[in-house]
């Protein structure tokens, strides 16, 4: 995904290939969810960084860019949580 794209999508709805999450110093557990559920379909994206209210989308940024980013993809990378490998790739937008 692509700078364009995210914004375009920022202006539409989640759906079942993307998913909003608001973790400016620590992710909440429930992204592992999210995880969970695209890894049993066709994928998706997790986008850290937007407070989902009311239908409406908020920037609010990452405080903890590195933080957030390592303790997620060492999570989920980790086979306590789940019990095939995830194919997980980051980038910072």
């Amino acid at each position: 995904m692509n700078r364009e794209e995210l914004i375009e999508r920022l202006n539409a709805f989640e759906w079942n290939d993307i998913e909003f999450k608001e973790a400016q110093r620590e992710f909440s557990k429930d992204a592992y969810k999210t995880v969970s559920a695209f890894s049993n379909t066709g994928g998706g994206h997790i986008v850290f960084c937007v407070k989902h209210e009311n239908g409406n989308h908020e920037i609010v940024g990452v405080i903890e860019v590195d933080k957030v980013q390592n303790d997620f993809l060492s999570g989920i990378r980790s086979s306590d949580k789940f019990n095939k490998l995830i194919d997980a790739k980051e980038s910072v937008i």
